[in-house]
């Protein structure tokens, strides 16, 4: 059984998800949820980190993926941390890290981890296979270009 505290967590963590299917980047929305002044990004695109990476992040991502769909299959608390497991849908279809949209579409099974401090997300660490999504809208070659360029 759920202390009350993992609870509201849990809660908090199931209203993010269904803020994020609005797909508005409202940063005073964005505070009911995560700290402002404490915020970790473990997962990072070369965003930054902190509340403005998170609203830089979540900006290219609704403008690359215009109505994608998240089903969350399961949260689960455990003390201050929550897991979500999910499955993203979607299509590319607007530039997103200097690659131009190819319409193409993509389905994707993930997880987000959420760590918790005083009713805010304050860390998030996401197990997400971006080579899977890069391979189905037609970019995987551009990627791996890119990465070789910056290896050099």
């Amino acid at each position: 059984m759920l202390s009350e505290q993992e609870q509201k967590n849990k809660d908090l963590v199931a209203e993010f998800w269904a803020y994020v299917m609005k797909q508005e980047v409202n940063p005073e929305k964005f505070k009911e949820f995560f700290s402002e002044t404490n915020f970790t990004e473990h997962h990072q695109f070369g965003q930054g980190d902190g509340f403005e990476g998170l609203m830089k992040r979540f900006t290219w991502v609704f403008k690359a993926f215009p109505n994608f769909d998240i089903e969350v299959k399961s949260i689960l608390a455990d003390g201050d941390m929550v897991a979500c497991r999910y499955v993203d849908k979607g299509v590319f279809a607007g530039e997103f890290l200097g690659m131009q949209p190819t319409g193409k579409p993509y389905v994707l099974d993930g997880m987000h981890f959420f760590r918790l401090e005083d009713g805010k997300i304050v860390e998030h660490w996401a197990n997400v296979n971006d080579i899977q999504m890069f391979f189905q809208i037609g970019v995987l070659d551009q990627v791996v270009a890119s990465m070789n360029a910056q290896a050099i």
